[in-house]
């Protein structure tokens, strides 16, 4: 656990590095991956990647159904019956 000093530190740390957090988070979300020469760019010198955005609409890979509230009770994925399982679910033959 952290001591009260040890958050203090941390919340100072967090409010001075606000900026680089936002930028990044933002930054992930448009190309959704990032190298490290890119991190590095953009948090240096503030500086996206030169290259295409991937997401220009927000969310995961461009699904704002979240902040819609739209019904996702459908199956997403045709085929699946609304239902997709990990490896640790199947059942082995």
């Amino acid at each position: 656990m952290f001591s009260y000093t040890d958050n203090l530190l941390l919340q100072a740390l967090m409010k001075k590095h606000k900026r680089e957090h936002s930028l990044l988070a933002e930054t992930l979300l448009e190309y959704e991956t990032l190298t490290g020469d890119e991190v590095r760019n953009l948090i240096l010198k503030g500086k996206k990647p030169n290259r295409p955005i991937i997401n220009k609409t927000g969310g995961t890979r461009g699904d704002t159904s979240i902040l819609s509230g739209e019904d996702r009770s459908k199956p997403r994925l045709p085929g699946m019956g609304g239902k997709v399982g990990t490896r640790r679910d199947a059942k082995d033959v």
